[in-house]
């Protein structure tokens, strides 16, 4: 009798244990999936259910840059911030403007033709942390030229030859390591060692008709996202594999079948005022804690922001259809977005209800582009 009121004790006991440590280790705002399952994270069209700009931002701040005769800038279709730089391309004019973080001007990179240490087209770009460089691709020539971070002319590497396509975008993910994506049906990622000039590793060839004509782009560094899908993919540790997707409202941004009389590269606004597809993802970004996303659904656009702790989210259209944040660039602290006129009225007024400093009229004004940067809290 005694031992079975022991072994009795000692169940009750662990059992208490276990479910004391149980309340433990369960995080009060971490979302779990089940062992094995692709982590969601879930947004929604039901604006009623957002968070508030708040939540993730802590301020917001005008950005403008200096005008001189060498300092004109048509477009923005980039953005890098690195040390005390800020770099911004301009694709339309095929240069890269490079301002102090105060906006102030130090030089450009303006070197397209033919020549030795010229680019026939100015592709994506983007800083080397590992060497103190700036790197731009060039698809044209296969070409990846080097400057310093004043835009000064250091070299040119020559790329392996692609059988198809062109090379579009890169990251430098180790000190003798790229990242490159490309328009290839063999392989759409790529592994390049710098100091070996070769491939070392391939990925992600093309696996249906549609994604022939897809692409893949690169944010935060390691992570992949692809056109016509809501699967995001990361590059660790020698290994490439899914890590989430983005979930609107259990509908599908993947293609239907019948698309044979949708020409491409006019696709895209086709697509996203047609029934073929439930909504196309424009553009991803993030850091460690937050997932910015683009997308368009029955021709309108959306933003969202998505904590990817707790899984909620906030979308930039509760604030009102012409706050576009369009953002180009984010890292842990900041991301930084275009600033467009036409939505100026609703700009002010969302600042102003959230408690936010009001920009001069000055401000807002000028011969270059503005861009807005917002200051992200550490959620």
């Amino acid at each position: 009798m005694k031992a079975t009121i022991k072994i009795l004790s000692l169940i009750f006991t662990k059992a208490v244990s276990v479910v004391l440590l149980s309340f433990l280790i369960i995080p009060s705002c971490k979302t779990k999936d089940k062992e094995g399952d692709l982590k969601s994270y879930n947004i929604s069209m039901d604006l009623s259910r957002s968070l508030s700009f708040t939540d993730f931002i802590e301020r917001v701040e005008v950005m403008t840059f200096e005008v001189t005769d060498n300092s004109l800038i048509k477009d923005i279709s980039e953005i890098r911030c690195y040390e005390n730089y800020i770099f911004l391309s301009d694709c339309d004019q095929q240069q890269i403007f490079i301002f102090s973080k105060d906006g102030k001007f130090i030089n450009k990179i303006n070197s397209r033709g033919s020549g030795p240490q010229e680019y026939l087209n100015l592709g994506s770009f983007e800083v080397d942390n590992f060497g103190n460089r700036l790197c731009v691709l060039d698809p044209m020539k296969g070409n990846l030229i080097s400057y310093s971070l004043n835009g000064e002319f250091i070299k040119i590497e020559k790329l392996p030859s692609l059988s198809e396509g062109a090379y579009r975008d890169f990251s430098f993910i180790e000190n003798d390591c790229i990242l490159f994506t490309a328009h290839n049906p063999f392989a759409r990622i790529r592994i390049y060692n710098t100091e070996k000039g070769i491939t070392e590793r391939e990925f992600m060839p093309h696996n249906s008709e549609y994604s022939s004509r897809s692409s893949c782009r690169i944010f935060n560094k390691t992570y992949i996202s692809e056109e016509y899908s809501d699967l995001v993919y990361q590059y660790a540790e020698g290994e490439f594999r899914p890590s989430y997707h983005v979930n609107l409202d259990n509908l599908s941004c993947s293609l239907v079948d019948n698309i044979d009389n949708y020409e491409f590269p006019e696709n895209i606004r086709k697509l996203i005022n047609s029934e073929l597809s439930d909504y196309h993802i424009n553009s991803m970004n993030g850091n460690s804690g937050i997932i910015y996303i683009n997308l368009f659904r029955k021709g309108g656009g959306y933003s969202f922001l998505i904590d990817r702790d707790c899984n909620e989210f906030f979308c930039f259209n509760a604030i009102g259809k012409e706050f576009f944040p369009n953002i180009k660039y984010m890292d842990n602290e900041i991301m930084i977005g275009l600033y467009y006129e036409e939505g100026k009225e609703q700009y002010l007024k969302a600042l102003s209800e959230y408690g936010f400093s009001l920009p001069s009229d000055e401000e807002l004004e000028g011969m270059n582009p503005i861009l807005i940067k917002y200051h992200l809290k550490n959620r």
